[in-house]
Parts: structure tokens; sequence; C-alpha cells
């Protein structure tokens, strides 16, 4: 009985947890595609808002930062690029890609493309990066208390009802739905903002099948009630030789 009672909270804190996730997302999501959507301003454009603009800046400094991860012997080290971009008296740094960053001088004329008074594009002698406005990253933020409840409605469907089945041995299965769903949603606002085109997505898929290869078997190492019920259902109705 205690662990139906346990199995139904879940199913109800999953119900909530997706449906108000949802709810926080639809302005992210309506925000972004309308940025999808949006074309070049024409000079007469009744609503500059709605179109992307163009601006003019400067590149005042160039950075980058290095994080490492891991232990002595096994460590890998990240590299970021920064470009500090000044604009309408203020100076403002944007991640860019190791291509731009190679491109931009000190003192580079930088063009911009504005969306809304966001910058999602730059463009550096030649070379040109896309940027994500900020409501694709709210997207992928309002995204994730589903992700988190759409665990909680799994388990409750196929779990057994123990704590312990739904955390896992300290607390692995519950880290790996977590990690899961940080390689499912981190690319989710960009997807929304630029589509899927490119080798981006190409990439990104890699990795979501590497972040998938490390997290399933935590996932699934020690079977739930249900699929230990579904295996001896098998095992029952299996045709005898």
């Amino acid at each position: 009985m205690r662990n139906v009672v346990v199995r139904c909270c879940a199913l109800l804190l999953g119900v909530a947890a997706v449906w108000a996730s949802l709810d926080l997302a639809v302005e992210p999501y309506r925000k972004t595609v309308e940025y999808r959507h949006a074309e070049p301003c024409q000079r007469a454009a009744p609503r500059m808002d709605a179109c992307i603009g163009r601006e003019t800046g400067r590149v005042a400094d160039k950075y980058t930062r290095t994080t490492t991860t891991g232990s002595t012997e096994d460590s890998s080290t990240e590299t970021l690029y920064y470009l500090r971009i000044a604009r309408d008296g203020r100076t403002t740094a944007y991640e860019v890609s190791n291509g731009l960053y190679g491109a931009a001088r000190r003192g580079s004329r930088a063009g911009l493309d504005v969306w809304q008074g966001q910058v999602v594009g730059i463009t550096v002698r030649g070379a040109r990066d896309r940027l994500a406005p900020s409501a694709a990253g709210d997207l992928t933020f309002s995204l994730f208390p589903g992700w988190l409840g759409a665990g909680l409605l799994l388990w409750a469907a196929l779990g057994g009802g123990r704590l312990r089945s739904l955390f896992g041995p300290l607390g692995t299965r519950a880290f790996a739905w977590v990690w899961l769903g940080l390689w499912t949603l981190l690319p989710a606002g960009r997807i929304a903002a630029h589509g899927t085109a490119g080798w981006g997505i190409v990439g990104w898929s890699v990795l979501w099948l590497f972040g998938a290869a490390v997290s399933v078997p935590f996932l699934f190492g020690e079977e739930t009630g249900g699929f230990r019920a579904a295996r001896r259902w098998r095992l029952r109705h299996r045709p005898r030789r």
C-alpha cells in the first residue's frame, strides 16, 4: 500500500511539473520562433523591433577562458573564445566561435545584427557568427522542470514504489536522468532559433548519443518493478521447444 501511495504522489508531481514547464515555455518559444522568422529591416519598416536591423560596432578586446575538468591523469581542457564589442557607448562580451575569434583584431569594425535590442549576429573581417536571442536560453531553462517531471512519470509507471529505486545507488539514476536531460535540452533553444540545418545539429547529435550511452546503463542498471514484471511475462509466454 505504501508503494502505491508513493507512486501516486510521484505521478501527481510529475504531471504538475510537466504542466508548469510547458506553461512557462510558451512565451519563450513564441519569442524564439518570432526571431526565427524575422526578416532584415527595410527602410520603411513599420515596426523596427519585428525585423533584424544592422548596426556597426568595434572590437574593443578579445580573450579566452580555459577550463579543465577531470583528474590529473585523465583530464580534458576546453577553451572558450570571447569578443568584447563596443556599441552605443557601452561594451559587451560575447562568446564566439574559434573562427570569428581568429579573424577579429582589436579595433576591427564589427557588423552587428540586432533584433529587439539584442545582438544576434556578429561579422568581423568576413567571418560571421549567429547568436541566439535570450528567449532561446529561457526556453531551455523552462523545459528542464518538465524533463524532471517526465522522469517522475516514467518511474511512477515502471518503478517499484521504493525511493531507493527512484534515485538509484548513491543517486546515480537521478544523476543520469539529469545528465541526459542536459544533453537533450541544451541545444533546444538554438534549434528553435536557427533550425536544424548545418553541421551544428550533426555535432549535437553525436554528443547526445555519447551522453545517452553514458546515462542509459545507470538508468536501467537495476531493473525496476515494471521491468521485472515485463520480464516475468515474457518468460511465462515464451514458446517452449
